[in-house]
């Protein structure tokens, strides 16, 4: 709530970034303790997992604004693209197994395919212009057609538990 207030009342200066540099400190020792060794061979939690850490950058990002080291709208494509996007598909595709009767350890062959896309929208549209200065446009466009391809395959995958009725028990 801090940074909320600070960032919308006083904008992107160094109050802001130093309630985000607090934000950073606090998020990461919190998804340091949630790593597990197993964690990157299922799909549902890398998920989550690696939207945590979109969050995470996120705030490292928005820390950094004051000092003009990186564009000022990386931070928030961080939250949005990584954070929002992962956390929501991860969210809907665990939630939509389980509250139609589906279990979560049998999931849909094409779901980490899904799940790669989007995290590799967020990559590129965060790393993308960092990495490479002067590819903004390129990375947004490849962003895009990695973002909507991801949601087009979960939606694909999805649609059918989505629409159809729940699965029967035991099954």
């Amino acid at each position: 709530m801090v940074f909320l207030v600070l960032e919308v009342f006083l904008g992107s200066g160094i109050p802001a970034a130093l309630a985000a540099a607090a934000l950073v400190l606090v998020h990461a020792v919190r998804l340091a303790g949630w790593h597990v060794r197993g964690i990157w061979s299922k799909p549902l939690l890398w998920t989550l997992f690696a939207a945590y850490g979109s969050i995470v950058l996120g705030f490292a990002l928005l820390a950094l604004r004051p000092l003009s080291l990186v564009s000022p709208f990386l931070g928030l494509h961080a939250l949005a693209v990584g954070g929002i996007t992962l956390m929501s598909a991860g969210m809907m595709a665990r939630v939509s197994l389980g509250h139609t009767g589906r279990g979560i350890g049998r999931l849909p062959r094409l779901l980490p395919t899904a799940f790669g896309l989007l995290a590799a929208a967020a990559m590129v549209r965060v790393a993308g212009p960092i990495v490479l200065p002067g590819s903004t446009t390129a990375s947004v466009i490849a962003s895009l057609a990695a973002w909507i391809a991801g949601f087009a395959l979960l939606g694909a995958v999805y649609a059918r538990i989505w629409v159809g009725p729940p699965a029967r028990p035991g099954s």
